[in-house]
């Protein structure tokens, strides 16, 4: 969904929905965003973030709660990614 200016004006000042809510922290400069037109704000997800580590498993149900799932500590790898850094994770 692209919004205008307007609209995330109007979505971060109006009350908030609970189920579907839109919160940006820190809070932006309103008026600016009003008044710009912008159609975007650019924002970042974190510092950290968890990527698959490579494994022979092909397919593994997580609903099958017989399976013989490896924990989340084997099967991913956590980054700290510092503010103003990029982050590509090649294959």
């Amino acid at each position: 969904m692209i919004l205008k200016g307007e609209d995330i004006y109007r979505e971060l000042t109006s009350p908030k929905d609970a189920n579907d809510p839109l919160v940006i922290t820190p809070m932006l400069d309103l008026e600016g965003i009003k008044n710009s037109g912008s159609a975007s704000v650019d924002m970042r997800l974190g510092c950290w973030f968890l990527t698959f580590r490579q494994s022979r498993i092909g397919v593994f149900d997580v609903y099958d709660k017989h399976a013989d799932i490896p924990s989340e500590a084997k099967l991913t790898k956590s980054h700290y990614v510092p503010f103003g850094v990029e982050f590509i994770k090649a294959s």
